[in-house]
């Protein structure tokens, strides 16, 4: 999850008429990533996966690893932005069941503070089951990591 703030800086990147094409796209995926620094692995794509078949297989992938465009952040960034937002919220179904799941070391839910400030933003919203696992050591790509903890969780949380 990445924090408002985060969301907007990154928003304003990608509007910025004035930087050069290559510029903004290459700062626009600094801030969009924001990924942790994983050193030993010496891999930009390490933040996938602690897995490194994981992750040689999502870099083989010819479907995988396109960076989106400037349209394309420029909206991630708006809806992300929108989604957290208090204005313009309407409850339709406080019943609505709600797992948030993440990898304790992925990079993209910034920090422990930002997932559970998600989490108590759907609280606050007037969810009454809102759900939340972090599992250490795992990171964006939970689901191939291998670890059944996971889809037990998962399968416990839709039953």
């Amino acid at each position: 999850i990445v924090a408002a703030n985060q969301a907007k800086l990154a928003e304003l990147t990608a509007k910025n008429k004035h930087t050069l094409a290559a510029e903004k796209e290459e700062m626009i995926k600094k801030v969009a990533v924001l990924k942790k620094e994983f050193k030993e692995e010496k891999s930009p794509l390490s933040w996938i996966s602690a897995n490194k078949q994981n992750t040689l297989d999502y870099y083989k992938d010819p479907l995988c690893g396109f960076v989106f465009s400037v349209n394309g952040f420029q909206n991630l960034f708006r809806i992300m932005k929108e989604c957290y937002s208090h204005k313009n919220w309407h409850m339709e179904n406080p019943d609505l069941k709600i797992l948030f799941v993440s990898g304790g070391d992925d990079p993209c839910r910034i920090s422990d503070k930002d997932f559970y400030k998600a989490v108590n933003f759907l609280k606050s919203r007037g969810y009454c089951d809102v759900q939340s696992h972090l599992y250490p050591g795992l990171r964006h790509e939970i689901l191939l990591e291998g670890k059944q903890e996971v889809w037990d969780d998962i399968l416990a949380f839709i039953s």
